[in-house]
């Protein structure tokens, strides 16, 4: 990869730790930076295997606690 990519990278990075949560990402265009961040997360945590109906009822679970 080509070193001031790299340098700009880092200096992105160290900005992002410094200023914003640490659930940002950069999204870099042609024409401009995109910072996108994350308000809310939450991790699914069970002891069942990641199957998709698994990760369904873990997420539709969340947003129902989240709306009561």
């Amino acid at each position: 990869m080509d070193e001031e990519i790299i340098k700009h990278a880092e200096a992105i990075s160290e900005i992002l730790r410094k200023e914003y949560n640490p659930h940002v990402r950069v999204e870099v265009e042609a024409h401009g930076l995109r910072v996108v961040s994350d308000d809310g997360f939450q991790p699914i945590m069970t002891d069942e295997p990641k199957t998709p109906s698994a990760v369904l009822d873990s997420v539709t679970t969340f947003f129902s606690n989240e709306t009561n």
